[in-house]
């Protein structure tokens, strides 16, 4: 086809600097940011206003073009009033409407996409959305969305004050740590110069704060066996819907030592942590604090296919006030909860299945490997909670633990200086003499008050007591008093028996073919 060449049109050039007033219909082109304008023309000749048109081509900036975004929320059958009037709406460009959401795939590049390796997109993510430099900076903390799908990191992700990270749920987005170096976690935190463990907080930073993690699954891959998410020196740290997987489906030994999360104190305390509805599973601890850790809030967690469910660690200071409210513990092989020297621990309405058979799955024998709880210290309590292990399930264990003691304290409430063990059974057989109980008491409980019943059939047509115990016991000597009343001679006759600092209750029957019941409560005084 000919090309007939009809005029040439000379279009005016420079920089975007020097950009005159065009004149109406006369072009304009910018070399150096390669941007096309065209003149309006005159207010006489029609133009709505004078100035110059940029013209859409290649290069031009389409999002900042479109300045003219009104919210109207027709989907409510009505126009919403968003200005002084409904005639002069509150208009803003659609570049700043869109980046009021952030997403992790703003920041994924075609090399991050082509390899299925996401950390560098992740941690720039992080970095940009939470800068350095503008820490100070309230209009930057921002929420970052992480979509739906498994995203492979392959090192540390470091965590800066006010990051907020929410996905679309647990086993919607999954991080997965593919490959890491050992003893580095998949998250930890950072204080507000980029600096973690030893070196947080120099040079005038702040420590880590406001970190905020909710709605995602963070995973371990099959090769690795690290903690996944670490805590350190920081406040107010907000963790929820988080399901922390590790690797191992069946941790039966402390080897490793890995935890779903570790808490801990490096340069200073960490405060202030809250767990809702978070699941912890295939790892050797669901959590572990360690040193200058307080005031640790778990609500309707979940523990499930652990060695340990939550691990309190002493390391100059101690852990204290940590609560664990409306949640599940089961087929954890030892402990639920371990504390060497912890105070102000409460465990509230939790329910503990399958704790302490050291097989990590059910019960499946008569005799517990260790007890559902141990802690070393006082001043620690469990409120209303559901245990699945039965006193008869205790040949050598009770629920609770206290130091080296493997038969001390029982299911308890407390209101101030008061502890309550209420409501336990347990069988006086027939014929026995100075057999024990299950009622121990120790000596950092040498005050105490125990109210009874005892059934026994067939004693002159059945026989009922009702009476109560009231013993001191300093770790030296016991002495107790039996006040009670009956009906019909029950048979039954109690001691005290000395088990180090433990006072136990023994009994002694007469043989009439048949057992007794004995139903008790402890009331002591701390």
């Amino acid at each position: 086809m000919a090309v007939i060449q009809i005029s040439k049109i000379q279009v005016r050039r420079g920089l975007q600097e020097n950009l005159p007033q065009l004149a109406g219909g006369e072009f304009g082109w910018s070399v150096d940011t390669q941007k096309l304008y065209i003149g309006n023309g005159t207010l006489t000749e029609g133009a709505p206003e004078i100035g110059n048109t940029e013209i859409v081509t290649a290069n031009t900036d389409i999002l900042d073009a479109i300045r003219s975004y009104t919210f109207k929320g027709t989907e409510s059958g009505y126009t919403s009033k968003t200005g002084s009037s409904a005639n002069i709406p509150v208009q803003r460009s659609l570049q700043a409407k869109l980046d009021e959401q952030i997403s992790l795939r703003d920041f994924v590049t075609t090399d991050d996409s082509d390899s299925d390796d996401y950390t560098e997109a992740l941690q720039r993510a992080l970095d940009q959305i939470y800068p350095e430099i503008y820490y100070a900076t309230t209009g930057v903390r921002r929420i970052i969305h992480i979509p739906a799908g498994v995203w492979s990191i392959s090192d540390t992700i470091t965590l800066p004050p006010y990051t907020h990270l929410v996905g679309d749920g647990p086993d919607a987005t999954i991080i997965k740590q593919t490959s890491i170096g050992t003893g580095n976690p998949s998250f930890l935190v950072r204080d507000s110069k980029q600096q973690t463990g030893t070196d947080m907080g120099t040079s005038s930073a702040d420590l880590p704060h406001q970190i905020s993690l909710s709605n995602m699954t963070l995973q371990n891959g099959t090769s690795v066996d690290e903690d996944i998410l670490v805590i350190d020196s920081a406040d107010n740290v907000y963790i929820n819907k988080v399901k922390f997987l590790g690797s191992d489906n069946l941790p039966l030994t402390s080897t490793g030592g890995k935890a779903g999360v570790r808490i801990q104190d490096t340069v200073g305390a960490t405060t202030n942590v809250t767990l809702n509805q978070c699941e912890f599973t295939n790892i050797t601890y669901g959590t572990e604090l360690v040193g200058d850790v307080n005031s640790v809030s778990y609500t309707n967690c979940s523990f499930k296919t652990l060695f340990q469910g939550v691990n309190l660690l002493a390391n100059v200071a101690s852990p204290s006030s940590v609560r664990v409210v409306g949640s599940l513990f089961d087929e954890i092989s030892e402990e639920a909860v371990w504390s060497d020297d912890t105070s102000s621990f409460v465990s509230a309405f939790n329910q503990y299945k399958s704790v302490g058979y050291g097989n990590g799955t059910v019960i499946v024998s008569p005799n517990p490997t260790t007890s559902v709880m141990y802690w070393e210290s006082q001043n620690n309590y469990s409120i209303g909670d559901v245990f699945e292990r039965s006193l008869d399930d205790q040949t050598t264990l009770s629920l609770f633990s206290y130091g080296n003691t493997t038969t001390s304290l029982t299911h308890l409430t407390s209101q101030g200086t008061v502890q309550d063990y209420p409501g336990w059974v347990d069988t006086l057989e027939d014929g026995a003499t100075n057999a024990n109980t299950s009622l121990v008491l120790t000596s950092v409980h040498p005050f105490a008050i125990i109210d009874y019943s005892i059934y026994r059939a067939n004693v002159a047509s059945d026989g009922y007591r009702i009476g109560t115990i009231t013993v001191t016991n300093d770790g030296t000597s016991i002495d107790f008093e039996d006040s009670y009343s009956e009906r019909n001679d029950m048979g039954v006759t109690f001691g005290f028996a000395s088990y180090g600092n433990d006072a136990v209750l023994t009994y002694s029957t007469t043989s009439t073919t048949y057992d007794a019941t004995f139903k008790y409560t402890i009331r002591s005084f701390v």
